[in-house]
């Protein structure tokens, strides 16, 4: 009988792992071998997207020493409007004790966002500007939301039920309405973490509706830096 030889094929040293989790098939820790890999490609490994995914609020954390042009903030009672968004992504994608783990990472200035704004057509093998993943990366995909959250000068912060249509002035009767200065701004961060200055007072009003998954702020006085919303 013939032998068969047995060919030894080498693998590429591992560099590092990315964690996936939420509306993916297989959630879980991926390792990073050369060639370096991308967004899409994380997905896929992690065995696709499941229906309930919501693109647009993608969360990527990466570990601040790799984030490029990364500066820490002097005042640590206070987070970019696109960090608390993310975390109150988090909070209603990963367990508890993961939501508190990257929370206190966050907190601490340890992990830091970074923006991505997905669609199905960059989950497409070969799309053109994927994003690269380091060691040490988060990827958090939700499931499509059924709150936009509400906090400032509002009476009663926290979620509010979406509804098809809403305007940001809509959220902020359904949060009870409040004192908003004359010199405070307010503002939405959306799912993607992108963050815009809203026009509702009179002398400037503007219609703005705001999708799911959003983070409204209302009365803020500085709005590079936001008071903590989400609880550790």
């Amino acid at each position: 009988m013939a032998l068969q030889a047995s060919v030894y094929v080498p693998q590429p040293p591992s560099s590092g792992v990315v964690e996936v989790h939420g509306s993916v098939a297989t959630p879980g820790t991926i390792l990073l071998r050369q060639p370096e890999l991308d967004l899409p490609e994380a997905i896929q490994k992690a065995g696709g997207l499941t229906g309930d995914a919501y693109l647009f609020g993608a969360v990527l954390l990466r570990k601040a020493r790799n984030a490029i042009g990364y500066a820490k903030p002097q005042n640590r009672f206070c987070l970019a409007g696109a960090e608390q968004q993310a975390l109150q992504a988090v909070r209603t994608t990963v367990s508890s004790a993961k939501a508190g783990e990257l929370a206190e990472a966050v907190y601490s200035r340890n992990l830091v966002r970074v923006p991505v704004r997905l669609s199905a057509p960059d989950l497409q093998a070969g799309a053109s500007g994927a994003v690269a993943l380091m060691d040490g990366d988060v990827l958090v995909i939700p499931p499509r939301p059924a709150y936009t959250y509400v906090g400032g000068t509002v009476r009663r912060e926290g979620p509010v039920l979406y509804e098809a249509g809403m305007l940001a002035d809509d959220y902020f009767k359904a949060a009870g309405g409040g004192n908003r200065g004359w010199f405070s701004q307010d503002l939405v961060v959306l799912p993607d973490g992108e963050t815009q200055l809203l026009k509702l007072r009179f002398w400037n009003y503007q219609r703005t509706a705001v999708p799911p998954g959003s983070l409204v702020l209302f009365g803020v006085a500085d709005p590079a830096c936001l008071p903590v919303t989400v609880r550790r």
